[in-house]
């Protein structure tokens, strides 16, 4: 088994998002350490794809923060989000990349 450092890399804090009536995200909070293999699950509507969009750079939140390697990050766009390096997919080790799977319909996926 690999070493694992227990270093944050993205955490995220209090964050909500609305879609006008409709409260998404309420206050998450999210933590990801160096290493770490997370799933999100939940039902229908529990906001699972928003907090990912959120984290990506699609949708900005209302409230709350992000921050990458202990450094407070604003993800107005994807390319932001590229650039703080939460999707890399030219990392020199694959140990090290990150993939949002996903997709439409009945397949999930594994990679851009």
């Amino acid at each position: 088994m690999a070493e694992h450092d227990d270093a944050v890399v993205l955490h995220a804090t209090g964050i909500d998002k609305s879609f006008g009536g409709v409260h998404a995200l309420d206050d998450v909070d999210f933590t990801l350490r160096k290493g770490e293999v997370l799933g999100l699950l939940g039902q229908n509507g529990a906001g699972k794809s928003t907090l990912v969009k959120v984290i990506n750079g699609v949708h900005q939140p209302d409230a709350g923060t992000l921050a990458v390697n202990g450094t407070a990050v604003k993800l107005g766009s994807t390319t932001d989000a590229r650039d703080c390096l939460l999707y890399t997919s030219d990392a020199a080790d694959d140990r090290y990349k990150v993939w949002w799977g996903g997709g439409g319909g009945g397949g999930g996926g594994g990679g851009g």
